[in-house]
């Protein structure tokens, strides 16, 4: 068994404890997927103080039981996951959930059991924030896999092409250099088609003097990648070069302060006046967000709390960007891994030209 696994379990459990949680039912894919391994459409896990048990139906139970020896597995088909609950809990013993996980018909059947449920604070958001090295070697696969197809597409720009042709070309290079799947859709924009942040690529041809702006990510062993690159295609004009280097001061900026211990609010601010002392206005969005298993994970790297800060092992993006609407939209994005005295930069051997 992974001790891996082991180790974010068993500190699962001490935040309950720490908590007073008795009990707390975690039924995402991808909070099931960190203290299991195992990619799953549906499951239920009850997680207990001093245990853990998760629940699958016949599709994934005995595939599922050989490779989870760390927590007892139950066919759902046969045993209800809450049967012993109901039987367990008195009145001072609440079912903890994930209020922002859970919709509300989830929350009526649960409440038709009889089981006394409490919204509260998902006990693996904070764990999940940090990486162990576990993680961090899985980051490190689908950022070199990310990588090296982002060098591979820079090189099959052609006058003509479309968005959605370079986005396809995109994504099956990285399947065949061993993604599992893309972990969000390729953003691929021409042009004043990258003033808008989260444009779908569509059959708009590309020309010459124009910018070609790709953000993508692709999966690899559960977990995801991120990063965004900007390129010319032709000769760029003074003006939209200027839109560029200034990303690019505010991102060289914020990276010389990237360490553990720095706010949020620090480099989110510093980002926004490196672009405003050049004269354009900064990004109508946060400066970065954490990556793992979900490509957005908290952190998110913004001003709104003054109090928090970059932890070590914390793997975040820092993505300045300018968008000027009809005109042109640059986005710059790293994908880094926090250190005591810096950071690590998954795409060190892709730097930004």
């Amino acid at each position: 068994m992974n001790s891996y696994l082991e180790k974010r379990l068993e500190n699962a459990k001490t935040l309950l404890k720490q908590e007073k949680i008795f009990v707390y039912l975690l039924e995402d894919p991808t909070d099931i997927f960190y203290l299991t391994g195992v990619d799953l459409s549906r499951g239920t896990l009850c997680l207990y103080q001093d245990k853990a048990e998760l629940y699958v139906d016949g599709r994934y139970y005995f595939a599922v039981k050989e490779s989870v020896s760390h927590i007892e597995v139950f066919n759902s088909l046969k045993k209800d996951p809450y049967s012993d609950l109901k039987m367990t809990l008195s009145e001072e013993r609440k079912v903890g959930f994930d209020p922002e996980k859970v919709v509300f018909s989830k929350y009526q059947a649960l409440a038709k059991l009889g089981l006394k449920l409490e919204g509260l604070p998902n006990p693996l958001t904070k764990l999940r924030q940090t990486k162990d090295a576990d993680e961090i070697a899985c980051l490190e696969k689908s950022s070199k896999v990310l990588m090296n197809a982002m060098t591979y597409i820079s090189g099959q720009f052609k006058e003509g092409m479309t968005e959605l042709e370079l986005s396809a070309l995109l994504e099956s290079k990285a399947l065949l250099l061993g993604a599992e799947k893309a972990s969000f859709r390729p953003i691929v924009a021409f042009g004043e088609n990258a003033a808008i942040p989260h444009h779908k690529s569509s059959h708009k041809k590309l020309v010459s003097s124009n910018f070609v702006l790709i953000d993508a990510g692709f999966t690899v062993d559960g977990y995801a990648s991120d990063m965004t690159r900007v390129f010319p295609f032709g000769n760029i004009s003074g003006e939209h070069q200027k839109v560029y280097d200034a990303c690019l001061a505010s991102l060289k900026a914020v990276l010389k302060e990237v360490k553990a211990g720095v706010s949020f609010k620090t480099l989110d601010e510093l980002a926004r006046s490196v672009i405003e002392k050049h004269g354009f206005e900064p990004m109508p969005h946060s400066l970065g967000h954490g990556v793992g298993i979900e490509l957005h994970e908290k952190p998110l790297i913004n001003s709104r709390d003054s109090s928090l800060k970059l932890e070590e092992n914390m793997v975040i993006t820092i993505e300045p960007g300018i968008y000027i609407p009809k005109s042109v939209g640059i986005r710059l994005e790293e994908m880094i891994l926090v250190t005591k005295t810096g950071y690590k930069n998954f795409y060190k051997n892709m730097p930004i030209c």
